[in-house]
């Protein structure tokens, strides 16, 4: 009887401990994110966090707040809180969630044309990069719009806006279209005998490299240029570097599973961590195998993104002195942020 006291009493002191890590002004509150048109609504030591626009409004998350952001600033009117990265986010302070998240919204869903005013605005506001993909955003609006007017089915609708999001050709852009929705058929492309992303990177790692390392599945490959004294590495992703899987598996079918029962339990805040502690991990092991290089390669060609956090680690064991690597900015309607430098 005694045990189950104390066990209880340590589960109710942990919770108490969760419970009290976000402060009194910020329970119950609701905050509106400049340049994302989001909305976070945070509770007791919960949140919500939607996505929204004049037309609309979707969830987007919910969580523990603790384990998904960090408090940088806050008062009465502002919040500034930090997700991981090397980006703070910034809120102003709202009545509550916008009518748009509260009401059903049945009918809007039904209809093409508020669909798509809604998928053109949240571009609109939060696209940072128009100019650089070529994209006259307000013409393609005038073009598309007596289109969506004319059309019947929610099929022909999916592939007009699948239309639109292949014209930015940007791989950070993707529209899944539900399965009972035909797609439309994939013209051949002329290879032009152009080789794979996995043909390039294994005809490396077979015909020119000595000593092939692999690290987490082969996110990152390491060796030496057969009869040179020159090093490579091939890192093809900026994530799931986390070091959760013991040597005897990486290469084996377990992998993934072992991966995803690291992964599945860990916060964001603390996976952002452990992603940084795996590059901490294994970089000091791949330069000691590469110690006697005069240079190294590093093949960035096949990377997919991920965390910057990640990159700018991955950067800190090529960079011996401070220098700006990037820019960041948010597209906001005021000028209260300007231009973030990182160096």
């Amino acid at each position: 009887m005694p045990s189950s006291g104390l066990i209880l009493l340590i589960l109710l002191s942990a919770s108490a401990k969760l419970y009290s890590q976000i402060p009194d002004k910020l329970k119950h509150s609701t905050w509106e994110q400049e340049g994302y048109d989001r909305v976070l609504d945070i509770k007791d030591s919960t949140y919500a966090y939607y996505n929204k626009n004049e037309f609309s409004c979707s969830s987007l998350v919910q969580g523990n707040f603790n384990g998904r952001f960090r408090i940088i600033d806050a008062d009465s009117s502002h919040l500034v809180l930090n997700p991981g990265g090397i980006v703070n986010y910034h809120f102003r302070k709202i009545p509550g969630l916008p009518d748009t998240c509260l009401k059903e919204t049945v009918q809007n869903e039904k209809s093409l044309v508020l669909n798509f005013q809604s998928f053109w605005h949240t571009f609109n506001r939060n696209y940072a990069f128009f100019e650089k993909r070529d994209l006259d955003w307000k013409k393609l609006y005038r073009d598309y719009l007596p289109i969506v007017e004319g059309l019947e089915t929610e099929a022909e609708f999916a592939l007009i806006l699948k239309e639109i999001a292949d014209k930015f050709d940007d791989g950070h852009i993707r529209l899944d279209i539900p399965a009972p929705v035909p797609k439309t058929p994939k013209t051949p492309k002329k290879s032009h005998n152009r080789l794979s992303k996995d043909q390039v990177l294994s005809g490396i790692y077979t015909n020119y490299l000595d000593s092939l390392g692999s690290y987490n599945n082969g996110v990152i490959r390491w060796g030496s240029l057969k009869n040179t004294d020159i090093g490579y590495i091939a890192i093809t992703d900026m994530n799931d570097l986390a070091n959760y899987v013991p040597d005897r598996f990486q290469h084996s079918k377990k992998f993934d599973s072992i991966y995803n029962r690291g992964q599945d339990p860990v916060q964001p805040l603390e996976y952002f961590q452990d992603e940084i502690a795996g590059v901490q991990h294994i970089m000091p092991r791949i330069l000691r195998d590469l110690g006697h290089s005069d240079s190294i390669i590093v093949d960035l060609r096949f990377n997919g993104g991920g965390y910057e956090t990640v990159a700018l680690e991955l950067l800190s064991y090529f960079v011996s002195e401070e220098k700006e690597i990037l820019s960041i900015k948010a597209k906001i309607e005021t000028a209260s942020h300007l231009p973030r430098n990182i160096s």
